[in-house]
């Protein structure tokens, strides 16, 4: 499902590849418009879905009650014929209703049998074709230069606010506390593995566990997942978000902490790091209208730094230990970030 203004980025919602995505629409309440402020409220959603036996991407799209929205099915890929979709293709289908939660990102939606009133969900043809099969663009990393992703993430908070304010039924939650305790353990793995980073692993989980303790109740929102940059791909209406399909409920400083996290790893100039840090942080604390927790940001981030750390223990490929200490040896600079 896209999320976005015709002038601000759009986010993907992935449905884990299942077909069955009629329910998906829903993962956008209509009321979410009226959570932001003005300049994102001109929200519209879109689903899309491909058929596994015709290879087509069913796409439906809704913006507000007040407009009519578009819809498409067309193959998976520009340089591929078009295959004939099935006869349902040309149907009216009505809004989703509640049902069940399945796999995909919502409940089902009953197949349109009447013959009332037109419906604000239709499937038409379309000459763009994108969808969790197929990304809309290139990663957003690789389309710009550096110094123009300040610029290009600048609304990025916004977007991700929007994603937190959704209404999506999951069953799986964050626990920070669960999260703490899998850190420790993985920090004692890396100690016996490679002693000589025992000083810098203890001082990374002495802060962290310490800033746990002074971060205040913690808020349950939808949150992405798997949120970073690569994460992001452009398209013609601006960053794409895209691989929703690790969605879970969990404060919205995990997202944060993230992003964040991986940002300080990636081989990008100090001053580049600082203006994307920056631009997040103020972006979504104005979108959504709340203060972010500093010490659970903290405390998240230190979580998510010694978990990408623990990676190159777990791959074990050649010279893992050299990577792992140069990882390692940025923490001050991650920790900068989150204060950006």
């Amino acid at each position: 499902m896209t999320v976005g203004a015709r002038t601000s980025p759009s986010s993907t919602w992935s449905c884990g590849g299942s077909p069955r995505t009629h329910g998906s629409p829903r993962c956008l309440p209509w009321s979410t418009p009226g959570w932001l402020p003005v300049s994102c409220r001109r929200l519209s959603a879109t689903c899309w879905g491909r058929r596994r036996e015709t290879g087509c991407a069913r796409r439906w799209s809704a913006t507000s009650p007040r407009r009519a929205p578009r819809c498409a099915s067309r193959s998976r890929s520009r340089e591929t014929a078009h295959r004939p979709s099935s006869p349902s293709t040309s149907q009216t289908a009505r809004p989703p209703t509640s049902g069940p939660a399945t796999r995909h990102c919502g409940p089902r939606r009953s197949r349109h049998t009447g013959s009332g009133s037109p419906s604000r969900w239709q499937r038409t043809r379309s000459e763009e074709c994108c969808g969790p099969a197929r990304s809309p663009g290139t990663p957003l990393a690789d389309a710009v230069e550096p110094d123009q992703l300040p610029e290009a993430t600048a609304s990025l908070g916004a977007l991700l606010a929007a994603v937190h304010a959704s209404s999506v039924p999951l069953t799986r939650d964050v626990v920070v506390d669960d999260l703490l305790v899998e850190t420790h353990k993985k920090a004692a793995k890396l100690v016996r593995a490679h002693p000589p980073i025992t000083s810098v692993v203890a001082d990374v989980v002495t802060a962290t566990t310490r800033r746990r303790g002074e971060a205040r109740h913690e808020r349950v929102r939808t949150l992405h997942g798997d949120f970073h940059l690569a994460q992001l791909v452009s398209s013609p209406r601006g960053p794409v978000l895209v691989d929703l399909d690790s969605m879970v409920h969990g404060p919205p400083e995990v997202d944060l902490a993230e992003f964040l996290v991986e940002l300080a790893l990636r081989e990008l100039p100090a001053r580049v790091k600082q203006a994307v840090a920056h631009g997040l942080l103020a972006s979504y604390s104005r979108a959504s209208g709340t203060e972010i927790d500093a010490a659970l940001l903290e405390t998240c981030a230190g979580v998510e730094f010694l978990h990408r750390c623990y990676r190159h223990l777990h791959r074990h490929s050649p010279g893992w230990q050299s990577a792992l200490e140069t990882d390692l040896g940025r923490h001050a600079e991650m920790t900068s970030l989150l204060r950006a």
